[in-house]
């Protein structure tokens, strides 16, 4: 434990400092495109229509897709745990929402273009229609009978309740020295990465192969999610791993540049997407969290 209060340097420091980093934007190849992603403006809503017929007949687009088009091209995205499996609820997940948005900055659409500026200008051209529903902002709120609910048909908003113990709890607080009751809450946070999310992916057509440079911090399951979410077949093999870079399986970014290939009309079609983790958190690590009842008993 050495390094407790000591300062650490990083495995990586020396190389980024000297400015020798290599990212994901640092990459290219021949005929490659540029991804831009329309979000959702609203917390909750009902996607009424998506017009994108502006935007698929701006010069230099190749290709818009919607979540209804990424829905026939692709599986949901895997849970790394599905709470269905414990006993809870689940949903099918898609990396472009179909019938309704649940947070601000969701996709709703994305599209391909010759240079990342037509993709911003043909982005712009994407009318989508929402319907607002109710939001609820605190996490107690939203366990309550009559709160909005995010997916109607579980009738509720609590996804898995579970209950965990081990050993002799009250045996256990008899005998602390100290016992502390509370409410704990953690605030809404995001990390600010050096590189934010950002993928190129490019499918060699004579092998009906699809390589992927990703930032995240997770190849492996990335690798794997996007295998068992196209509707090719395709199995994960060791070269298609990624290089780490954020805590994010990057699966709303990564899976449109995997499953695009299947309408672009040229083979072999590079193309990445980047976007500012502040101003779209990873939800996994930007939710609210909190405990309403804590109690602890240690014991010196």
């Amino acid at each position: 434990m050495a390094y407790v209060g000591s300062s650490v340097s990083g495995m990586l420091d020396r190389t980024l400092v000297a400015g020798n980093g290599r990212y994901t934007a640092d990459l290219s190849a021949p005929g490659m495109g540029f991804m831009a992603v329309v979000r959702s403006t609203y917390a909750h809503a009902r996607v009424v229509r998506i017009d994108t017929t502006a935007a698929r007949t701006h010069p230099g687009v190749r290709i818009v897709a919607t979540g209804a088009d990424v829905r026939d091209w692709s599986e949901p995205i895997p849970h790394t745990l599905n709470p269905a499996a414990l006993g809870g609820h689940t949903a099918d997940v898609h990396c472009l929402a179909t019938d309704r948005v649940r947070y601000v900055g969701e996709p709703v659409a994305a599209l391909v273009a010759d240079t990342p500026h037509v993709a911003a200008e043909a982005a712009a051209l994407v009318d989508v229609e929402y319907e607002e529903l109710p939001v609820v902002t605190d996490v107690e709120a939203g366990l309550a009978a009559d709160a909005p609910l995010l997916y109607p048909e579980w009738e509720t908003n609590e996804m898995l309740h579970g209950r965990y113990a081990g050993g002799d709890v009250a045996q256990a607080f008899a005998d602390a020295d100290h016992a502390v009751e509370g409410r704990l809450h953690i605030h809404r946070h995001t990390a600010a990465p050096l590189e934010p999310r950002a993928v190129l992916a490019e499918y060699d057509d004579r092998t009906d192969s699809l390589k992927v440079w990703v930032s995240t911090q997770t190849p492996h399951p990335l690798r794997t999610t996007l295998a068992r979410t196209s509707k090719r077949g395709w199995r994960p093999t060791p070269r298609s791993s990624t290089r780490s870079g954020i805590p994010t399986r990057c699966c709303t970014a990564a899976m449109p540049a995997a499953t695009s290939h299947r309408r672009l009309p040229t083979p072999t079609t590079p193309w990445k997407d980047a976007c500012t983790s502040i101003a779209i958190p990873r939800r996994r690590w930007s939710r609210a969290r909190c405990w309403p009842n804590t109690r602890t008993g240690p014991t010196a």
